[in-house]
C-alpha cells in the first residue's frame, strides 16, 4: 500500500510540476521557440544519440556483471532474471538495427 502511495504522490508531483512549466511556458512564447529550435538541432541531436548509445552500452557490462556477481552468490534465480533482461535488451537492440539498417 505505502509503495502505491508513493508512486501516486510521486507522480502527481511530476504532474504539477509539468503543469507549473506548461503555464510559465505560455508567458514566454520566445523562450518556447528557443527551446524547441534547440531540440531540433542537428548537432543536439546528434549528441543525444551519442550519449543514448554509449549509457546503453555501458549498463548493459554493468548488467552482466550483476549477473556473473549474483550468480557467483547463488542468487541463482536473480541471475537467470538478470541474464534473460540482458539478452532481451540485446535482441531488441539487434532487431532495431536491422530495422534501421534496412530504412536508411
Amino acid at each position: 500500500a505505502s509503495m502505491v502511495m508513493g508512486m501516486g504522490i510521486g507522480l502527481t508531483s511530476v504532474g504539477v510540476w509539468q503543469i507549473f512549466m506548461n503555464l510559465k511556458a505560455i508567458k514566454n512564447p520566445e523562450k518556447v521557440e528557443e527551446i524547441e529550435i534547440n531540440s531540433n538541432d542537428e548537432r543536439n541531436i546528434l549528441v543525444r544519440e551519442k550519449t543514448s548509445a554509449k549509457s546503453y552500452s555501458i549498463f548493459i557490462y554493468v548488467e552482466i556483471g550483476l549477473v556473473f556477481i549474483t550468480a557467483l552468490l547463488s542468487y541463482k534465480e536473480v541471475s537467470l532474471l538478470l541474464l534473460a533482461l540482458v539478452f532481451a535488451k540485446l535482441v531488441v537492440w539487434f532487431l532495431l538495427c536491422i530495422k534501421n539498417l534496412n530504412k536508411y
